[in-house]
């Protein structure tokens, strides 16, 4: 349904510097027709095909998008018991069928760039909507899209760093750096988070926490009973941190570990200027490692 299979299929791993440089060269051409980014030192043409070609996407599915006019409501209440959809965005704890749940947290991180997958957007939300529908979706456009709008975002770091090693690869750049391990998301996380009971039994939707601070929210009165509503009724889950605050934004405030990445300085596509006074932490770092390197054959 997602188009995702060669993707799924993919051992994760990143190199750091690559992906500091390509986070601070990459810029958007023609539109969103293309990107373009550095990878030690050369400049490359990331295209439509050459994300099929690495992620063998199939040209045949449409690429579809949330559209315009995009009702989220009557969606969000398709695969929650939520009737509505709050514009802080709603805890993925309210997402009724655990499959979707390990979808959701699947491509937050691999897709759209977050380490964390506690809020469901309303494009995540199309795409589930979708999936239950039989909809097929193409997520080639909304990768493509990351790649340059995660550059953007001040609060985190860039970590699609596993698809700047397979353009890496693709294009023929050899690393000289180790490689990092991503964590794939197991029956661990999922127990932690709250979705399950015990190793082989899902939690309801109706008994975890963040469905309590929904009802609680919304003036809905909490059931005691273990029935669990369909999903479209009334009643809504929550999840599993009742503040429901986004981890991205809790880590935001903390000081970087040296296996956080930073995020680049706005480059204009045009003029290649920052609209930063100053470059972010990895940023001169990735300037001082280029120094470095270039000192040793002076």
């Amino acid at each position: 349904m997602l188009d995702l299979e060669e993707f799924k299929d993919t051992v994760a791993y990143a190199y750091r510097y690559l992906t500091l440089e390509f986070f601070s060269t990459v810029a958007k051409h023609k539109n969103g027709m293309y990107l373009t980014a550095r990878l030690k030192g050369t400049e490359y043409k990331i295209t439509d095909k050459v994300l099929r070609d690495i992620y063998n996407f199939d040209p045949s599915i449409e690429s579809r998008h949330s559209p315009m006019g995009f009702k989220v409501d009557p969606h969000w209440a398709v695969i929650s018991p939520c009737e509505t959809y709050k514009k802080s965005e709603p805890s993925s704890g309210l997402i009724s069928d655990l499959a979707h749940v390990v979808i959701h947290k699947y491509i937050s991180q691999m897709i759209f760039g977050k380490k964390e997958s506690n809020k469901v957007s309303e494009q995540q939300v199309f795409i589930l909507w979708s999936i239950s529908h039989d909809k097929p979706v193409t997520m080639l456009q909304y990768l493509k899209d990351t790649l340059f709008d995660i550059r953007n975002d001040t609060r985190r770091g860039p970590n699609l760093g596993h698809v700047v090693s397979k353009l890496a690869e693709y294009f023929g750049v050899e690393a000289d750096e180790p490689p990092i391990r991503a964590k794939p998301i197991s029956r661990k996380d999922l127990w932690y988070a709250g979705y399950l009971l015990n190793p082989h039994t899902p939690k309801p939707v109706t008994k975890r926490a963040s469905y309590k601070t929904y009802c609680e929210e919304m003036g809905i009165p909490f059931p005691d009973d273990e029935s669990q509503p369909e999903a479209g009724t009334s009643a809504g889950p929550a999840d599993e941190n009742p503040n429901d605050e986004d981890e991205d934004e809790l880590n935001a405030n903390r000081h970087p570990t040296h296996e956080t990445i930073q995020p680049p300085p706005l480059i204009d596509a045009q003029t290649g200027a920052s609209s930063q006074s100053a470059a972010p932490v990895w940023f001169s770092e990735y300037e001082a490692r280029n120094e470095a390197r270039w000192m040793t054959f002076t």
